[in-house]
């Protein structure tokens, strides 16, 4: 895919404005990746999720679906008010050894899930109950910082919203005042700094590798570093970020991976 290609950090300038707060969007049980914190184990105690582990659930339409740490999952839920009944659940049948005590961790997640018969949320965390009311799963809804943001279409330089290009991928992680990820070719990092919904991104840096494949890639790269680095503001709903400018047009629209 990638022509001749030199490792050779550059530094790109790009400032951008800071603006005033966006208002954050509550976040529903429907349409947002919910991730794992914490949940209660088979010996009932209230458990981190295992480092190095991710595990997800993703309502939808009657269906809820994820991973659970080694395996996906997939069922049927219905909802009354804060009332919810899952299940049955079924998945695939990995067998992970790594970490230990991964599958230990599948398994009572996935009891719990089923058993799970209310939930409530507030801001972006999201406690499921059972019968007896004891909380037994702790869900959060992505947030800019911690989460990895897929970059689905952005601003060219006409002007225009464009989906990005077939079998690329543009990345963004936030973190500790940090923001690096892919630019479709190369890598990229650079600082941010946040004041409610308002953000400000500078110094972007990249190597300099160019790529050939597929055409348009180095144009598409140089239109994302471009918008990013001219990002004002930022609203998140469910599992999707919008990134907008100074005069509050919408520029970049990412997805939680």
């Amino acid at each position: 895919m990638k022509g001749n290609q030199f490792f050779v950090l550059s530094i790109v300038v790009l400032s951008s404005v800071a603006v005033g707060c966006i208002g954050q969007a509550t976040q529903e049980l429907e349409g947002t990746l919910w991730k794992l914190d914490s949940y209660v184990n088979s010996d009932g105690n209230v458990v981190s999720v295992l480092p190095n582990t991710k595990i997800t659930a993703q309502f939808q339409g009657g269906t809820v679906g994820g991973s659970a740490g080694c395996n996906t999952y997939s069922g049927d839920y219905t909802i009354n008010g804060n009332a919810i009944t899952i299940g049955p659940l079924s998945s695939t049948r990995m067998y992970c050894t790594v970490p230990v005590g991964i599958m230990e961790q599948e398994y009572d997640y996935l009891t719990a899930l089923e058993s799970a018969t209310g939930y409530e949320i507030e801001g972006n965390t999201m406690e499921m109950t059972n019968a007896d009311g004891d909380v037994i799963l702790i869900f959060a809804a992505p947030e800019l910082e911690g989460t990895l943001w897929k970059l689905d279409s952005y601003v060219n330089s006409d002007g225009n919203v464009v989906s990005v290009l077939p079998n690329t991928e543009i990345t963004a992680q936030f973190q500790g005042g940090t923001v690096g990820g892919s630019a479709g070719c190369n890598a990229y990092g650079g600082s941010y700094t946040i004041s409610g919904n308002a953000i400000t991104i500078s110094s972007i840096f990249t190597t300099e590798m160019y790529c050939h494949e597929p055409v348009g890639i180095m144009e598409q790269e140089y239109d994302y570093l471009t918008a990013l680095g001219s990002a004002a503001g930022y609203e998140i709903e469910g599992s999707t970020m919008e990134m907008t400018n100074a005069d509050g047009d919408v520029i970049l629209i990412f997805t939680a991976a």
